[in-house]
């Protein structure tokens, strides 16, 4: 049986979800899997992984000690999510032509430092991107590199969905508005700010809506200021993969998005989606999403106008279809086997 290390530096999430599908895919295609986080449990500590329990991650040499016994291993494939886990498997020789090094997102290797760790401990590895964005970025650097998405349970979680009507109980929201929402962290990065200027716009011409943050950060306080009319914050909402059908439309403004998980599970669900063109999220929805050109407030508010009027159960159908074929359980095993091979 062919055994796998996958590091990760903590399981808080997507990060802890992604590992547990990296698991079954390789389990799958009959390999051995040991999952190893830096940190310590971000809450209940999962049963079949192994927590270093480093908790300044910058410390080399603790790190170094916690990983030498797995070096110790003959190991048929090393996955590291992420540079610090990079890092860690370098540490200890890990970093090796059997390890590939997985970037969630842009700059992994952009600073020079970084650049020359890797000439001089470890050019061996193997580098991918979530998407082929971040690849290209990588390939700048490395040459040659692959593509491993982010993948779903498409079948498991597609069970999962609530109706709408379920789904706006579970949230409290009363039914018949239109229902925008935005599902994620309230950063900066994600301009949730830029969401409510479009919003507003949106609402001169359907008055009758209503925007729903779902999330917290620190954004939220700037956004309570504002005090706009049928603006909803939910806070952080348990298990809200589930209730993604409450939303008539799903509004996505971060610029810099390597790939975008919130936007795999409304197109699973089969909810139209807003984005800016040229990013993670294209590659995820492909000719599903709705696209706006310019990055204005104006511009998000037009989409938004588009995507009302999309053919939600057509969208589903296709939507369930594009999962299963580039982002499932099933498609990183094939990955998986072929690096194995």
């Amino acid at each position: 049986m062919q055994q796998i290390l996958q590091i990760c530096p903590h399981d808080s999430s997507p990060f802890g979800e992604l590992c547990d599908r990296y698991r079954n895919a390789a389990e799958s295609i009959g390999c051995s899997v040991v999952t190893v986080y830096l940190s310590e449990p971000s809450g209940t500590a999962k049963a079949d992984s192994t927590y270093l329990g480093i908790q300044e991650l910058a410390g080399t040499t603790a790190i170094r000690a916690a990983m030498r016994p797995l070096a110790k291993k003959p190991w048929d494939l090393v996955i590291c999510h992420r540079y610090r886990s990079y890092r860690a498997a370098a540490s200890v020789g890990l970093a090796s032509e059997r390890c590939v090094v997985v970037a969630h997102e842009y700059g992994l290797l952009t600073r020079w430092q970084r650049r020359l760790h890797r000439r001089m401990f470890s050019r061996a590895c193997r580098f991918a991107g979530i998407a082929p964005a971040l690849a290209a970025e990588l390939g700048l650097v490395t040459g040659e590199t692959l593509v491993l998405p982010n993948v779903l349970d498409v079948d498991a979680v597609s069970k999962q969905f609530l109706s709408q009507v379920e789904a706006r109980e579970k949230l409290g929201l009363e039914s018949g508005d239109l229902t925008i929402g935005v599902v994620g962290r309230l950063h900066y990065k994600k301009r949730p700010e830029l969401a409510l200027e479009a919003f507003k716009m949106f609402a001169e011409s359907c008055p009758d809506s209503r925007l729903v943050f779902l999330g917290d950060g620190e954004e939220r306080a700037k956004l309570e200021r504002q005090a706009v009319p049928n603006v909803q914050l939910l806070g952080n909402v348990p298990d809200a993969m589930k209730i993604f059908k409450a939303f008539d439309v799903v509004l996505h403004t971060a610029k810099v998005e390597s790939f975008g998980m919130v936007v795999l599970e409304a197109m699973l669900a089969g909810v139209p989606v807003v984005a800016l063109r040229g990013y993670g999220p294209e590659f995820v929805l492909d000719d599903l999403g709705f696209y706006t050109e310019n990055d204005t407030a104006g511009a998000f508010a037009s989409a938004l106008s588009d995507a009302i009027s999309a053919d939600r159960s057509e969208l589903a159908q296709k939507g369930v279809a594009r999962a299963e074929q580039h982002f499932s359980v099933q498609c990183l095993a094939r990955k998986l086997s072929d690096l194995l091979d």
